[in-house]
């Protein structure tokens, strides 16, 4: 009799679930599942102090096994030697991999070539120091590009991809599929095909599964820069919505953002799901670049635990005119805030480190920009802060501006 009742009560809570999954499915997604709740966290939160370590900075680790733990111990030395507490880790950057993985071929810049397999594992080594010097170690991945125009040893070309990629196997077996896109010049997986998104989901619940990676973290490489007479026009006009083109690209890239947190929450829930966009609002809103809901993932839960703008500009940039441009710092931050947020998204800055001592502007004629934009984000009580990039803290046109940051970190 008892087991009886505790079977009816069972049956009416799946049928209120149920209900509830599906009037709550806005976007494509996968099988509705209960959101974690989004306040949870495994410790006391603190103030993050990160770094973006790119998949250029990777050029620069040994290859031996033994070699490279001890690189990134001194990695992590450096780190703390700063005051920072934080790592944003390239581990899929061009449709590949800087781990063992199924989903996609070895990273060139993890290996060497893309047609060479891992000796030893690169990325659990990494997350090992990491851990070990009380460093968060965050992988940070970009979802849809294939190939890029860099420098030679900078870039990735489609004859460098090894046939058995998923991409080239995509590519080459149907031109109608439309899994991987051809568009001025460079190859992308294609935001509006739902196998993709399933297989980009896939593949990030490999790596949470797999690696105690503290966050993922994507940046702003989603669509490029389109028209609505190109890329992926042909999906959108047999997609039959009501939605403007502009709108349905968003809701593509939605789609996905709302796949990989609930994969890594279904997985971890402790683990942190952000994206750092382009601090430009205007493009970021705009009908020709990104398609990134910015307003929506901010203001409702269930699509990211943080968000990251990069603003990438000083107190003084200014206008043709003289006047102060709504891009530098304080007010460009401010843009920022006034956008609704849901209070389970917390707010890093991302930092120009990169700029500081080069540009002819107020970044060579001052040495403590960074350190003031880091005390205007500790006076509006934010989350913390990343730099661009890794390679930057050892220039000496940054030594100063570096010097001024640690001082007020220590």
């Amino acid at each position: 009799m008892i087991a009886r009742k505790f079977l009816i009560v069972a049956m009416i809570l799946t049928m209120i679930f149920s209900t509830a999954c599906a009037r709550s499915k806005k976007i494509p997604e996968p099988d509705c599942v209960l959101i974690p709740d989004p306040n949870y966290v495994s410790e006391e939160k603190v103030e993050i102090r990160g770094v973006w370590f790119s998949f250029y900075d990777w050029l620069d680790l040994p290859r031996d096994e033994i070699a490279f733990r001890q690189a990134t111990s001194n990695i992590m030395n450096q780190l703390q030697s700063r005051g920072l507490n934080s790592i944003f880790v390239h581990v899929h950057s061009h449709s590949d991999s800087y781990y063992p993985s199924e989903y996609f071929p070895p990273s060139k810049f993890a290996t060497g070539s893309m047609w060479r397999g891992f000796e030893f594992d690169p990325l659990k080594i990494f997350i090992d120091e990491a851990h070990q010097h009380g460093i968060q170690f965050h992988a940070w991945l970009n979802p849809y590009r294939v190939t890029s125009t860099n420098s030679p040893a900078l870039q990735v070309t489609w004859d460098e991809i090894p046939e058995s990629s998923i991409v080239k196997i995509w590519r080459n077996s149907s031109p109608n599929q439309r899994f991987v896109l051809y568009h001025n010049g460079q190859y992308y997986l294609n935001p509006a095909n739902e196998e993709v998104v399933k297989y980009l989901t896939d593949s990030i619940t490999e790596l949470v599964k797999n690696y105690d990676v503290d966050g993922i973290h994507f940046d702003d490489y989603f669509y490029p820069s389109v028209s609505d007479s190109n890329f992926d026009r042909p999906d959108y006009d047999n997609s039959y919505v009501d939605a403007s083109i502009s709108q349905w690209r968003r809701d593509n890239v939605s789609g996905l953002i709302r796949s990989v947190y609930l994969a890594v929450k279904n997985e971890k829930p402790n683990v942190k799901f952000g994206i750092s966009p382009a601090g430009n609002l205007d493009h970021l809103r705009s009908d020709s670049q990104y398609f990134t809901d910015i307003d929506r993932w901010m203001s409702e839960p269930g699509f990211i635990d943080y968000i990251l703008p990069q603003i990438y500009w000083g107190f003084d940039l200014r206008n043709g005119d003289g006047s102060l441009s709504k891009y530098a710092f304080e007010n460009c931050l401010n843009d920022w805030l006034s956008i609704p947020r849901d209070s389970s998204v917390d707010f890093y800055v991302g930092l120009a480190l990169y700029k500081t001592g080069r540009n002819n502007d107020e970044w060579i004629y001052n040495h403590d920009i960074i350190a003031r934009e880091i005390q205007s984000i500790r006076n509006k009580n934010l989350g913390g802060f990343v730099l661009f990039d890794y390679r930057n803290l050892f220039d000496s046109e940054s030594a100063d501006e570096v010097q001024n940051m640690v001082n007020i970190l220590q």
